[in-house]
């Protein structure tokens, strides 16, 4: 912003509210006698506050598989006619079932018949 910008927004509230803009100006050379108290201790409206914390609910999408450190991404070659044959079937069984839940399915399938023998 441009000095004459600035100086125009600043003449501008200085008109509207005089009392907001101006400094307290003190003397800070010619006075020795002041002393800064920082007042540490918390307000009733603190206590209060830090005594009744409420868990937040978290707002957004849950997480999602990619960011969930039990799953891992793989890659497999499987032929092309067959991976559609199993989306469409999945489509038609109405469920919302995905084709990794399915694929989740047989291969825990399988470890419980190896297991098995």
């Amino acid at each position: 912003m441009s000095k004459n910008k600035f100086n125009f927004l600043q003449s501008v509230a200085q008109e509207r509210k005089p009392d907001l803009v101006q400094e307290d100006k003190i003397d800070v050379e010619n006075n020795n006698d002041i002393e800064i108290i920082v007042d540490e201790t918390p307000t009733n409206a603190q206590e209060k506050s830090a005594s009744l914390e409420i868990p937040v609910k978290k707002v957004g999408r849950p997480r999602g598989k990619r960011s969930d450190p039990e799953f891992e991404q793989i890659t497999a070659y499987i032929r092309r006619d067959t991976h559609l044959a199993v989306k469409i079937a999945l489509l038609q069984e109405g469920q919302g079932r995905e084709f990794s839940e399915l694929l989740q399915e047989l291969l825990d399938e399988f470890l419980r018949t190896q297991k098995s023998e």
